[in-house]
């Protein structure tokens, strides 16, 4: 899927409706534990609880600064970066 004229933000909600991005509700995951800080949020490793897949699950939490668009634009980039790379899910914690 291309930005086109999506704001990131769009982007990634369009990403995570369409199935390009799966999203997992708080019950789908498994043994969290803290793998450190990131720049927006806390980073764990956890299980899928549906297939024992081990995870890197990143959290966003909107915001947490006052430049929402700049925050989900970093974000989508180190998403789209480390999914290239290795399986990552993020999950979007609203406030």
């Amino acid at each position: 899927m291309s930005l086109g004229q999506l704001s990131k933000k769009d982007w990634l909600d369009k990403s995570i409706e369409e199935g390009f991005i799966r999203s997992y509700s708080e019950s789908d995951i498994l043994d969290r534990k803290i793998l450190g800080r990131g720049g927006y949020g806390l980073v764990y490793k956890a299980t899928l609880k549906h297939t024992g897949i081990a995870i890197a699950m990143k959290t966003l939490i909107p915001g947490n600064n006052e430049n929402d668009e700049e925050t989900y634009s970093e974000f989508v980039d180190e998403v789209v970066i480390n999914y290239l790379r290795l399986f990552v899910v993020v999950i979007l914690v609203t406030c």
